[in-house]
């Protein structure tokens, strides 16, 4: 298969998340922090990694109880 960086570093990022972010650490710092950058500094994490995660492994909080 031809390469696409593009999609090559997006896998990454989406595996990278996957390693670093745990949903329980997640729902500890969503509780904690109310703005996705803060939860970012509390995970560790960039923000785009953060972003990545939650589009891809969990909905927030906010959204679980909007519904």
């Amino acid at each position: 298969y031809p390469h696409d960086r593009q999609r090559d570093e997006y896998q990454a990022d989406v595996f990278a998340a996957s390693l670093l972010i745990s949903s329980r650490d997640y729902a500890v710092a969503e509780v904690m922090f109310d703005t996705p950058a803060a939860i970012a500094s509390e995970l560790g994490v960039p923000l785009r990694i953060l972003k990545l995660w939650c589009e891809r492994y969990t909905p927030t909080l906010t959204e679980l109880y909007s519904h």
